[in-house]
């Protein structure tokens, strides 16, 4: 088996150099190290050339890009850069776990069926502090167990960040056959994945995930719940019914899912679509239909928040769901 590991890096100069050596101490050496630079306009790729040098890396390639891309569309070439049997993503700013790829190596290798394995996280600042602010994510009990991800209706709204997982040859080959490079590469591996019976997690911690003002997919230390915007609710489910509707022509010529789980990825777009002219139009017969598919939302938090997004009230609900959410944990 060859391991490879994709980076893509953009002014990230601060934790690079952190990063790349958690990368580099593995107990469980990658065959490749693929590290994509988005034009950087400060010293990111020459501390990366830097670190190559130093530890005469020649596993280890940079490519810096003529244009800048954009995190999505970088993620997604660098993929189809990579040659190993399984591919770990990262990013330009964590701590990796010593042991990350060798335990998930290891969970992957004793069964096949998994396509898409991600990790729980500890969740650090901007100075390497554990955060528990309310953006933290769940470090997980640290069971080891494997966690699957059963196919159901609302597939589409799984999320596992990219940084924590490796996949298959066969899934990054599938994700690049789709060719959709403005929709994130974790969502359409870990959605993917589930289709094809394939998606789990490890109930243990690889790498400690920092969160600062300068995170590229927006998750920061300051945001809560509800605070995107209308718009960007609106432009992300446009980029995701591209990539459904890719996905279900690529599936009905190349049949890797059977017609059943076609047939769902047809009602998945049905259901985004009716959500796209809701929010668009702001009319109550719309979000009353989409209670026929509510077995497609996340729960019933997503299916209010789409009427508190059309209606400009989704700062004061986030706010409202996250402390009833703190109160059920506690």
């Amino acid at each position: 088996m060859k391991i490879s590991v994709v980076m893509t890096t953009y002014n990230g100069e601060k934790y690079i150099y952190e990063q790349m050596k958690s990368i580099y101490e593995q107990t469980r050496q990658a065959d490749e190290v693929i590290i994509c630079d988005d034009c950087s306009v400060d010293r990111t790729a020459e501390i990366i050339r830097g670190f190559i040098g130093r530890y005469r890396l020649k596993h280890w390639k940079l490519i810096v890009n003529t244009q800048n891309k954009g995190w999505r569309r970088n993620f997604i070439e660098a993929i189809g850069m990579s040659s190993g049997t399984h591919i770990f993503f990262s990013d330009q700013d964590d701590v990796w776990y010593i042991d990350k790829i060798d335990i998930m190596m290891k969970c992957m290798e004793r069964d096949p069926k998994i396509q898409c394995l991600s990790g729980r996280m500890v969740t650090i600042d901007k100075d390497g502090e554990v955060f528990e602010g309310k953006n933290a994510f769940s470090a997980g009990s640290g069971s080891e167990a494997l966690i699957e991800y059963p196919c159901s209706e609302n597939f589409n709204t799984i999320t596992l960040l990219g940084c924590t997982m490796c996949i298959t040859r066969s899934l990054a080959d599938l994700v690049l056959q789709i060719n959709v490079k403005e929709f994130g590469h974790d969502a359409q591996c870990c959605r993917l994945g589930v289709l094809l019976d394939g998606t789990y997690t490890l109930d243990r911690p690889v790498i400690k995930y920092r969160l600062h003002s300068g995170n590229t997919s927006g998750v920061v230390s300051g945001v809560s719940f509800g605070s995107a915007t209308l718009q960007k609710r609106i432009q992300d489910i446009e980029k995701n019914i591209v990539w459904l509707e890719a996905l279900l022509k690529n599936a009905s010529t190349e049949r890797f899912i059977d017609k059943e789980k076609e047939n769902l990825v047809r009602k998945t777009i049905e259901f985004q679509t009716l959500r796209k002219i809701f929010l668009k139009k702001r009319s109550i017969i719309p979000y009353l239909k989409l209670i026929r598919y509510r077995k497609y939302y996340a729960g019933l938090s997503m299916y209010v928040g789409d009427f508190a997004y059309a209606f400009h009230i989704n700062k004061i609900s986030g706010n409202v769901l996250w402390r009833i959410r703190n109160r059920n944990r506690e």
